[in-house]
């Protein structure tokens, strides 16, 4: 009996490695659907065509496969079955941090209950409408450093998207709103939380209509004197 299921496994064994294409190669690593064994692989799991997950009782699943994005080139993309129904994370477990090149959105919602926040301190409106007399801003085409990271096929695509683009300098609005600019650790370079800047225009705005209010009972109090 022992002799015959080691027949077995070895028949088994056999197969897998030579003919199957779910194997298990060296470092104990799983490849599927690859047509020979990769012995550079270095991924716990490497699967090459298009896969499909999905967890019952979901309304849909999410596969991930080639989409060919232009003439020139194809990119593997996540892609929801059955509609848009595919969450990234829930609102309870969320993704750190994501960097991406376009993002294309129908509504964008960031976290702002009162509950989440400490140390709560109003902007001075007049103080907000000054340092916005400092912001400088710009027109500008993103250079090929921007998309020194991605594939060459793409380069041209993504270099005729970042074309006339409106913002400010990072190194500039460091100077005014430190805490709205971000350095990355591994890259150095600068980032801006535009959305930030929100808030201190809202308060601009208001100093600037009291302001306004202020010059116009002015000028109706020196109307009246002169009637």
């Amino acid at each position: 009996m022992k002799k015959t299921i080691f027949v077995l496994l070895f028949i088994t064994t056999t197969i897998t490695q030579s003919h199957a294409q779910l194997r298990v190669v060296p470092g104990n690593n799983i490849s599927i659907g690859y047509p020979s064994v990769n012995t550079n692989q270095t991924e716990k799991v490497a699967i090459l065509g298009r896969s499909y997950f999905i967890e019952q009782p979901a309304l849909s699943g999410i596969s991930i496969g080639n989409y060919q994005w232009s003439s020139s080139f194809n990119l593997t993309s996540f892609i929801p079955q059955w509609g848009n129904s595919v969450l990234l994370g829930t609102p309870g477990v969320r993704f750190f941090e994501g960097h991406i090149n376009n993002i294309y959105y129908t509504t964008l919602h960031q976290v702002s209950d009162r509950r989440f926040k400490m140390n709560i301190k109003p902007l001075v409106g007049v103080e907000a409408l000054n340092a916005i007399s400092r912001i400088k801003c710009y027109s500008y085409d993103y250079n090929e450093e921007a998309y020194r990271n991605s594939l060459p096929a793409m380069k041209p695509l993504l270099l005729s998207l970042g074309k006339n683009q409106m913002g400010v300098m990072a190194q500039e609005l460091q100077e005014i709103f430190p805490s709205l600019v971000r350095t990355e650790e591994e890259t150095g370079n600068l980032s801006v939380n535009y959305i930030g800047l929100i808030p201190v225009l809202i308060e601009g705005i208001k100093a600037q209509q009291q302001q306004i209010e202020a010059l116009k009972a002015e000028i109706e109090l020196l109307k009246q004197k002169r009637d």
